[in-house]
């Protein structure tokens, strides 16, 4: 999905107010608590820990009034393109000086269900983005309608669909326009 930076948009507000900081050391034994969590939970929120721990780069978190962490996501400016290519192992096209990709999205569970995703990664995506940066990506899994809906209230339409394909044990990655033209 792809927001043009360009052009000014104001997403639908969440529920609740909260504040935008970068994530820091303080603020990550909050953040990454496996508490409440499922199997699943703890699995995606571990991939995310690690990538706090390998050191990826400008990571923000949206806290609510009474400083409790709702949700985070980084911001990676094409700059960091090489680490974000390393890091994935190849699982998002390069990116463009003037590009900023949004990842690694975790609504914290006591904040679900506030409408926080579209107006925080908003939010993120313009505090990530420097003057010279013309559009954000990020990607979304077709079946993750949750997501989807968040990406699509922060601004991001579909642009380009990933297929993944398994040959002689090795994945191949390949982007393509997607199937369905993206509805407004």
């Amino acid at each position: 999905m792809c927001r043009d930076l360009t052009v000014p948009f104001s997403p639908s507000p969440a529920k609740i107010e909260f504040t935008i900081e970068p994530l820091d050391a303080s603020l990550a034994p909050a953040v990454f608590s496996l508490e409440g969590l499922d199997a699943e939970g703890r699995r995606e929120l571990a991939n995310r820990r690690r990538m706090w721990e390998e050191g990826l780069p400008t990571a923000y978190v949206a806290i609510d009034l009474a400083g409790n962490p709702c949700y985070f996501q980084w911001a990676l400016s094409g700059v960091h393109d090489e680490w974000v290519h390393e890091f994935f192992g190849g699982g998002f096209p390069r990116l463009a000086a003037d590009e900023l990709l949004l990842e690694g999205a975790w609504g914290l569970p006591a904040a679900r269900g506030q409408r926080i995703m579209g107006e925080a990664m908003s939010r993120i995506t313009e505090m990530g983005a420097g003057a010279d940066h013309r559009r954000a990506i990020t990607f979304v899994g077709v079946d993750n309608e949750p997501s989807l809906r968040g990406c699509r209230t922060a601004g991001f339409e579909v642009y380009i669909e990933r297929h993944e394909s398994w040959r002689l044990g090795r994945r191949q990655l390949r982007w393509a326009p997607p199937a369905t033209p993206a509805s407004s």
